[in-house]
């Protein structure tokens, strides 16, 4: 019984992951999935409780990763110790939580999943769960930008074309997670597979490109071809010269193509904006080519004045405007969008070598299972992810179900992993009258953990959000009051509690009602917990210069300045409290 929940537990868990949203919190796509994620650990943790108690004896499989796994995981904790802000690089910011937490989440997502994946048939199903959420997840994209329906309409391409984001809070990531997908459906049709089988995965495969093309995610786009010539160049695990060749041929020819034939100026729908869109891959200077490539420039000095554990997980945004050398137009880059510069950024030399060992050990682990059922497929669909995040970052809606993926691709290319009958994995014996009480007491411990993991941090966010609702001013500040003592680490919300207690105007002007000493306090917690919102540090000057505070205010509006160098509004309020 133990089995099947965990078979059927591991499958729904991962079709719902990249799909589940909650409407009656701010962050309705990204929260639900990490506090999702925490329970799927919780639920591993009980079912393989079940399974040690009943043997009676703790044991586990050893993967290739677990070593690199562990390395990076340390070097998260040893750059969370001297991180520049403690409780950002432990929670991480609102509405990414990239924390110590989360890079912890990551890592029992994929141990537990590959102790409860008994063989390859089970990796297998859930691969096949996670390419028909990858369906489901393609068509609300499809529909979001064909008709605008279901969410669609948020972000905006050229020619005023809709960029869905389904279910995946954003383009980029919609695109990332569909290339991941991509080489594993291409594979299954061109396979040895029965005839419904393969006829069910063109169906599928069609869909994952048309909401792969919908997306107009170029890092996407890249990483889904690599994934796809992988698939043809190592046919059956083996290296085949020519479908590199004429790979490569057919992207070269296709680029000159669409240069000689691209109208002049994007008008006409979404092919014209397709072709331009393909067009500018080769074009370093369009658009967010050219403003990442500063930014990438820009984090090279960042790393280098931190090198060895950097500055903590998801403390980027915090750090880089000091070393900002170009105008942003008050875009706040939180991460460099280029994976393995966050990682450097953020754990240093340290965190950057075990994020290639991770690389290396799954490379090592692919080639030595090389030839079995799948195996090129699934390392396809990760070089595709591999590839497309490396012109962005990681992030939840696409990093737990890669996870999720890679603990499939594991059990599938090492099926006999190191068990007990090897030696491998065996710790200890026990005898079998504990394990009533030892799963009572591990249930409960369960079960008291989920309440500040799950419980506390999705009622945090559903009273930010009944602010929206509120009747009157102090129902606001109430629900905010709320929101504050559930989730005491999260910075927005104290921001929030600033704002409404300053009760501002719809110019942004206090009332003659503002609690102006409620506000400093808020805006003073906000800064303490990490924020990077120079609109924040403006605030909190105007109410420290209010209360008679002037050096508080000008220290204010200096850190607003540091947060955005380039913004006006904090230049002219600095002038202003400094100037004769």
């Amino acid at each position: 019984m133990a089995a099947t929940l965990a078979r059927w537990g591991l499958r729904i868990a991962v079709f719902l992951l990249p799909l589940v949203f909650l409407p009656n919190i701010v962050d309705e796509f990204v929260l639900p999935k990490l506090l999702l994620a925490r329970v799927l650990i919780a639920i591993s943790v009980v079912v393989l409780l079940v399974r040690w108690l009943r043997q009676g004896t703790v044991t586990w499989k050893r993967t290739p990763l677990d070593l690199p796994l562990l390395a990076f995981i340390g070097s998260a904790a040893l750059s969370t110790v001297f991180a520049i802000n403690q409780n950002v690089a432990l929670f991480g910011t609102y509405d990414r939580w990239e924390g110590l937490l989360t890079i912890l989440t990551y890592g029992l997502v994929f141990w537990l999943s590959v102790q409860l994946l008994p063989e390859e048939a089970d990796a297998r199903g859930l691969t096949w769960s996670l390419l028909l959420s990858g369906y489901v997840v393609a068509a609300v994209a499809v529909l979001q930008s064909a008709l605008g329906v279901l969410g669609g309409g948020y972000f905006h391409g050229a020619n005023n074309i809709i960029r869905p984001d389904s279910t995946l809070a954003n383009p980029d990531f919609l695109g990332i997670f569909l290339a991941m997908l991509l080489p594993v459906a291409f594979a299954k049709v061109f396979s040895r597979r029965s005839f419904t089988t393969r006829v069910l995965a063109l169906n599928l495969l069609i869909v994952l490109v048309l909401g792969l093309l919908a997306s107009f995610t170029r890092a996407a786009w890249i990483g889904a071809l690599v994934g796809v010539v992988v698939v043809l160049v190592l046919r059956r695990g083996r290296f085949h010269v020519w479908p590199l060749v004429i790979s490569a041929a057919v992207v070269v020819a296709g680029f000159v193509a669409i240069a000689v034939t691209q109208p002049s100026g994007v008008s006409g729908g979404i092919g014209p904006a397709l072709i331009a869109r393909i067009a500018s891959i080769a074009d370093l200077k369009s658009g967010t080519q050219n403003e990442r490539l500063a930014t990438w420039g820009d984090t090279l000095p960042l790393i280098a004045s931190r090198p060895i554990v950097g500055y903590g997980p998801d403390t980027f945004g915090l750090v880089y405007p000091q070393f900002q050398n170009g105008n942003q137009h008050f875009v706040l880059w939180d991460k460099p969008h280029q994976d393995a510069l966050g990682v450097a950024a953020s754990q240093g030399i340290i965190g950057l070598i075990a994020y290639l060992w991770i690389l290396v050990a799954f490379v090592r682990a692919f080639w030595t299972g090389r030839y079995r059922r799948g195996a090129v497929a699934l390392f396809a669909g990760w070089v595709a992810y591999v590839v497309a995040i490396q012109f962005d970052f990681s992030w939840i809606p696409t990093s737990i179900p890669f996870w999720l993926f890679t603990a499939a691709a594991i059990v599938t290319w090492a099926p006999t992993l190191p068990s007990p009958a090897s030696g491998g994995g065996k710790v200890a014996q026990f005898p079998r009258k504990i394990a009533v009480p030892v799963l009572a007491a591990g249930s409960v411990v369960l079960l008291a953990l989920l309440i500040p993991a799950v419980v506390l941090p999705y009622l945090a966010d559903a009273d930010y959000y009944a602010v929206q609702a509120a009747t009157d001013l102090g129902a606001a500040r109430a629900s905010l009051d709320q929101a504050r003592h559930w989730a005491p680490y999260e910075a927005t919300y104290a921001i929030e509690a600033g704002n409404f207690a300053l009760n501002l105007d719809q110019n942004g002007v206090p009332r003659s009602n503002a609690d102006w000493s409620a506000a400093r306090d808020a805006y003073q917690a906000a800064a303490r917990l990490g924020s990077f919102s120079p609109e924040m540090f403006r605030a909190l000057a105007g109410v420290d210069e209010h209360l008679g505070d002037h050096a508080g205010a000008v220290a204010a509006a200096r850190r607003a300045l540091e947060l955005d160098r380039y913004d006006t509004k904090s230049q002219d309020l600095l002038k202003s409290l400094t100037g004769p």
